[in-house]
């Protein structure tokens, strides 16, 4: 989630920076870009930013949920597992196939 949130503030200034009236602000912004056409400056506009755009698209969204979802198995087979050593200590066994759920 935090992701998500970085990204969307990441656009807000975005939008912020580059959508600007007219006046000093708007003639500085005007300044970044001509000087990153000479190879001088930083980039104004941070999605066309070499490292923004890593920290974007190198992002492996199928990694993360694939490690999430291994984590979240190890957990829940645990607690089945846990969960059948209780119930046979009891007495208590699982549903066999001629019972109703």
């Amino acid at each position: 989630m935090e992701r998500a949130y970085t990204l969307v503030e990441l656009a807000a200034a975005s939008g912020r920076a580059l959508h600007l009236r007219e006046g000093a602000v708007k003639a500085e912004r005007d300044k970044q870009f001509a000087a990153v056409k000479e190879k001088n400056g930083a980039v104004p506009d941070k999605w066309a930013d070499a490292d923004v755009q890593r920290q974007i698209y190198g992002h492996d969204c199928m990694k993360v949920a694939e490690e999430s979802l291994m984590r979240f198995l190890k957990v829940f087979s645990s607690c089945v597992l846990v969960y059948f050593r209780l119930s046979n200590n009891r007495g208590v066994h699982g549903p066999t196939t001629h019972q109703k759920f």
